[in-house]
């Protein structure tokens, strides 16, 4: 373990506090000397339930905010939820996860291999009561260890985490007497790193799928960028060579070559994915340019897209596909008959051309005949058919080839669209949909339609969400897994089907058996799923082979995992590397513009540093 070998310090002059600096991303200032380091000094309050953190005085001026990861000058985000004090027991305790908000990957040597060690969170010293009378001790650290002196506890994350990844939850707890009123601790993080030179080469930073649904046939990539598919192959949909009108229950290897896939999605009778150098490629029915390749013709194995551009992120609608380049243009091919690829026509395109009315995005999503984009402002906009109120945008019908902005003034970070309605979460993991509110599909607890967000009916909070035809699903940021919506076939996952109310759940039902959901994709008739440690499930409707179990036919209401597939991968973009018995080693190196030092929560105090060039 590489604990303090270096350490990095960084000018303090230069941040800012929640806000926004110019400067661009600050570089690291090797200092060698153990005594520069950072840590991140937190006060627990008992009265108010809170944890609140800042930069200690050792290394930063002002209180500025800062941690050292390995004294490597790579940064991470501690965030604390279910913070509680039992007074019975006289236990404090903190849900805490950890988030890589570096370029290279943390917590293993040879950048595939998660090191023994994993994350080790250490108290530099120990807690210290600053208001009240008593002693505070660490009570269920996962080991002692050296990190600026000897037996410090530490709390221990077994995993290697890519960028922008976060661990699972570990529960922190401290014995606390009662006469004990507030107390402090001072923590510093170590990891191994895959080399010693810093950060990595700038590429495409990727906002990526590594599964996706659609009513007859589904796909998946796995760690090493190899997509698989299965379902009905006709028209060439599953990229396996097949044509014919048969069906593969369990996956097949698409006919890729050497080709790295980082992100798929699947349409109505074909699909897209992208490699780790942004090319994207499509297959199956090619009939109104949906395939991109500047003709109409099939195609049974992945074909390049015409016009050379790298894309960041690929949205596959039903029968039309958008591209995103790096930076923020819309790029779309395929039917254009709801004005959906926005660029004032209603002609098809046979190969990419600009759409989205010339704006740019942040990321953007497809449904069926519209699409939705964030622009780097955090405003939803969408365009295309408005037809059940899915675009967002009040009382109105018709076609709008030009993005309109979704009312309520809502500030998204991530939006879904599907077939009849539209899901977005903010920043803080608050869901809402609007749209054809059918089956309960909004969450709601309704079967009313929206013609603007409305906040799902849940306390959940949700670090993505998945849109299906006629229900919707969302994982928290603790990896579970909730849908809601019609039930029929059992596609929600949560158990028979309710003959008592047409099969309709309006409101979250969590997802049965499992408990440690990455992400969760809905389509028409059934559901797959991926797990942090890269195992896939499926559910709901099994006719034609759709769950990929190796049979057909049947309803499953619990999630079914595939047996025969790899591990899939879990990462966000970009080139794959994976290792590790327990497949938490799958991830990508990718680079970051922008960089948060750290932000810890606690109640309502939140804590964060900007390093980079936007706010």
């Amino acid at each position: 373990m590489r604990e303090l070998r270096k350490a990095w310090v960084l000018s303090a002059g230069v941040l800012a506090v929640a806000g926004c600096v110019d400067e661009g991303p600050v570089e690291p200032v090797e200092t060698g000397a153990a005594e520069a380091v950072a840590y991140l000094s937190c006060q627990a309050d008992l009265r108010t339930g809170d944890i609140s953190c800042g930069g200690s005085e050792a290394g930063l001026e002002g209180g500025a905010l800062g941690a050292i990861i390995g004294g490597q000058g790579v940064y991470v985000l501690l965030t604390s939820n279910g913070v509680a004090y039992d007074e019975g027991s006289e236990v404090f305790r903190a849900d805490v996860t950890v988030k890589n908000l570096g370029n290279q990957v943390i917590g293993t040597a040879d950048g595939a291999t998660p090191h023994t060690d994993g994350i080790r969170i250490f108290f530099v010293e120990a807690p210290a009561t600053t208001s009240g009378a008593g002693v505070v001790a660490v009570r269920n650290a996962d080991g002692t260890g050296s990190f600026t002196g000897n037996d410090q506890p530490y709390f221990q994350y077994k995993q290697a985490l890519a960028p922008g990844r976060t661990s699972l939850p570990k529960t922190w707890e401290w014995d606390v007497p009662s006469t004990v009123e507030r107390f402090s601790f001072l923590v510093g993080v170590a990891a191994e790193l895959a080399d010693d030179d810093g950060f990595q080469p700038a590429g495409i930073d990727f906002i990526a799928q590594t599964l996706t649904t659609d009513t007859l046939h589904s796909c998946a990539i796995d760690y090493s960028g190899q997509a698989w598919c299965w379902g009905l192959a006709q028209y060439g949909r599953l990229g396996n060579g097949v044509m014919d009108s048969v069906y593969e229950a369990s996956p097949v290897r698409v006919e890729q070559g050497d080709l790295k896939f980082v992100s798929i999605g699947s349409g109505l009778q074909s699909t897209c994915a992208l490699t780790d150098t942004g090319e994207a490629y499509c297959w199956g029915f090619g009939r109104w340019g949906r395939l991109g390749t500047g003709d109409t013709l099939p195609s049974a194995v992945p074909a390049k897209v015409a016009g050379g551009y790298k894309f960041k992120q690929l949205a596959v609608g039903r029968m039309t596909n958008c591209g995103l380049t790096p930076e923020g243009r819309v790029y779309c091919w395929g039917v254009n008959s709801n004005q959906q690829i926005g660029d004032g026509t209603s002609d098809h395109a046979w190969e990419p051309v600009e759409g989205a009315g010339g704006m740019t995005f942040k990321s953007i999503a497809a449904g069926k005949f519209h699409f939705c984009g964030i622009t780097f402002d955090y405003d939803t906009y969408c365009w295309g058919s408005n037809s059940s109120y899915k675009l967002g945008i009040g009382d109105v019908t018709g076609n709008y080839p030009e993005p309109q902005l979704v009312h309520g003034g809502h500030k998204f970070v991530q939006v879904f669209s599907g077939q009849w309605h539209t899901c977005a979460l903010t920043e803080e993991g608050e869901a809402w949909c609007w749209g054809g509110g059918g089956n309960g599909r909004l969450g709601t607890g309704d079967n009313v339609t929206r013609t603007e967000p409305t906040k799902v009916l849940t306390s959940e909070r949700f670090a993505t969400m998945g849109v299906g035809t006629f229900h919707t699903c969302g994982v928290t940021y603790d990896g579970r897994g909730f849908c809601w919506g019609s039930n029929s076939n059992g596609k929600l996952g949560v158990g028979p089907t309710d003959p008592n109310n047409d099969n309709v759940n309006a409101i979250p039902l969590q997802v049965l058996n499992v408990y440690n959901w990455a992400y969760i994709s809905p389509s028409a008739t059934h559901t797959c799923g991926i797990t942090t440690d890269g195992k896939l499930f499926c559910w709901g409707a099994n006719i034609s082979g759709r769950l990929g179990i190796g049979t057909t036919g049947g309803n499953f209401d619990s999630p079914q995992e595939l047996m025969s597939m790899p591990r899939i991968a879990l990462h966000e973009g970009g080139p794959l590397i994976c290792g590790g018995e327990d497949g938490s080693g799958c991830f990508q190196r990718r680079s970051f513009d922008e960089q948060i030092l750290l932000a810890t929560t606690g109640g309502a105090d939140f804590f964060v540093m900007n390093l980079g060039p936007r706010g």
